[in-house]
């Protein structure tokens, strides 16, 4: 009898177990069904809400659901906000991670509102669908090939041309050394603003990084270095044109001439306003460097065997032990090599049109391997055969013939590579002047004063870049102090520094895992900065020492 009973219980539980699991199971429906339907409620009415209110609907229910992800080696994506620092922010009542009334992140509200403007899947700043259909398909179609072309502009370039020279003052081995070991720190540092650029959808320049960083101190800090990147290579390439155009020539005119033609063509190839329509230039770029640079390399190999003595009697070292560089000389050869590896400043502002963002990896890659590759070739090979004797830029090295011969054909990766420079700056400073506004580039019928203001950037920019090239007429100080106050920022110590804000895990740098990559990031800053210090430093020095020596503004 108890046995019985025991069983009358037993099911008596089970029954009351499946009838607790099937309602439990049918309100859990029944909310996700509501869940769901108000979601999609909310994304058909976003047309009707307005970016400029303080936090809309959706901006705060994109906010609301965003869940962190976990990647590898301890990077996590969302908003560079750990919860104490949200907390932080919140008891402070103030600054740019504080927190409204409504527990809003003021960093979150804004990372979130930049992206529905940049997004491709957002429709929130589209009249109706087609124009977004058009807007997306423009604006956003840059592929990762095109992608790793276009970096491939800004990177691969006029800074090779200073490597032999380079070789020439630290010595083969030594030289070999700093190009691997900037080669492949620069490569991680691209994937560090790649991964900060994909996490936070809403980045279109390096600024907006700054900001996420440090405020708007870190980006109007991070938005003046970008101008002033970007403003300087314009210059180092209208400078390399006027010596192109003057080697070409034989000096039969004005160098004043040639630096006007060279700023008519850099402003003319910084018209377009889409980098997918130019992207097709860096096939004409890369052909470009890199049949000037083969034909030195063949012509320096051909005179090295005809001499006495054949390849043996070159002239090139292992390392400097007799005559060894001054702390200036080499710091400036450092500077040079450092030149060479000069993208990471525009991965933000390219991604923000590549139409799948997560494979931004690939072009990172690609385009840093072939860029250690083709300096270390260029690098070790040009100085090997020519010796002590090489010239910056190594086109100048051959015989008069064979100099004019490539610098004709360095022509077009001169002024492309110039040309994307500005149209990086323009395309910043003019979001940054028009805003929300009807001028935007994104629009699909653009304004009058959209083209007025474009233009007006570029041939301004292009214009300033013009009169620092004639003012500062030495080729390596140009490159070094370039590499010295900017690429060494952009390409090492602000992604080290955006790994401590924006990709670091919750956990103290102290603890775990973190503790290796807090070490390794924080050298990382500090050879950005010794870079930046000592490198200009030397550049200067080299640009006082010409400065003395020759008159500017003088045919």
């Amino acid at each position: 009898m108890a046995d019985h009973i025991s069983i009358v219980r037993t099911l008596s539980v089970r029954e009351r177990t499946e009838v607790l699991r099937e309602r439990t199971f049918s309100v859990l429906g029944r909310v996700s069904t509501s869940v769901r339907n108000s979601f999609n409620e909310l994304r058909r009415s976003s047309n009707q809400i307005s970016v400029h209110s303080p936090i809309d609907a959706e901006t705060r229910l994109s906010i609301s659901t965003r869940r962190p992800r976990r990647v590898r080696s301890g990077l996590h994506p969302d908003a560079g906000h750990s919860e104490k620092s949200g907390e932080k922010g919140g008891k402070s009542g103030k600054g740019e991670q504080g927190q409204d009334e409504d527990g809003v992140s003021t960093l979150d509200y804004v990372s979130a509102v930049y992206s529905r403007r940049s997004r491709p899947d957002s429709p929130s700043i589209y009249s109706n669908e087609e124009e977004g259909d058009d807007v997306r398909a423009r604006l956003h179609s840059l592929s990762w090939p095109r992608l790793t072309m276009c970096l491939a502009v800004e990177a691969v370039g006029l800074g090779c041309l200073g490597l032999p020279a380079a070789y020439a003052t630290l010595g083969m081995v030594p030289a070999l050394l700093v190009t691997a070991f900037l080669g492949i720190l620069s490569m991680w540092c691209g994937v560090l603003v790649g991964e900060a650029s994909l996490l936070h959808p809403g980045v279109r320049d390096f600024a907006r990084l700054g900001f996420l960083v440090a405020g708007k101190a870190g980006a109007v800090i991070t938005g003046l270095w970008l101008i002033l990147d970007l403003g300087f290579g314009t210059s180092g390439k209208m400078l390399t044109g006027v010596l192109a155009l003057e080697e070409i020539s034989g000096g039969k005119s004005c160098k004043i001439i040639y630096g006007l033609v060279s700023l008519l063509v850099c402003t003319l190839l910084a018209l377009p306003t889409s980098f997918s329509d130019i992207a097709f230039l860096g096939y004409v770029d890369c052909v470009s460097i890199m049949s000037a640079v083969i034909l030195t390399i063949a012509a320096a190999g051909h005179d090295a065997a005809a001499r006495p003595g054949g390849f043996s009697a070159g002239t090139w070292v292992a390392f400097r032990t007799e005559n060894p560089p001054s702390l200036a000389e080499a710091m400036l050869a450092v500077s040079n090599i450092c030149y060479c590896f000069g993208a990471a400043q525009c991965i933000p502002t390219m991604m923000a049109q590549l139409s799948k963002p997560r494979e931004y990896k690939k072009a990172v890659i690609t385009l840093g391997t072939f860029m250690l590759v083709l300096y270390t070739f260029i690098g070790a090979v040009t100085y090997y055969f020519i010796g002590e004797g090489v010239r910056s830029p190594a086109l100048l090295s051959n015989s008069p013939l064979v100099s004019k011969i490539s610098f004709g054909l360095a022509l077009p990766v001169i002024f492309i590579s110039g040309a994307i420079n500005t149209t990086c700056a323009s395309q910043f400073l003019h979001d940054k002047i028009c805003g929300d506004g009807d001028n935007r580039l994104d629009k699909a019928e653009r304004s009058r004063m959209c083209y007025v203001i474009w233009v007006s950037l570029v041939v301004g920019l292009s214009l300033i870049a013009w009169v620092t090239a004639v003012s500062v007429p030495s080729f390596s100080g140009m490159l070094g102090l370039i590499a010295a106050l900017t690429i060494s920022f952009f390409s090492f110590t602000a992604p080290a520094l955006i790994w401590f804000k924006l990709l670091k895990d919750e956990r103290p740098w102290y603890v775990g895992s973190n503790l290796w990559n807090a070490l390794f990031h924080g050298a990382v800053v500090l050879v950005g900065l010794f870079i930046m210090g000592a490198g200009t430093w030397a550049s200067a020095l080299e640009l006082m020492h010409t400065w003395s020596n020759g008159k500017l503004w003088v045919c």
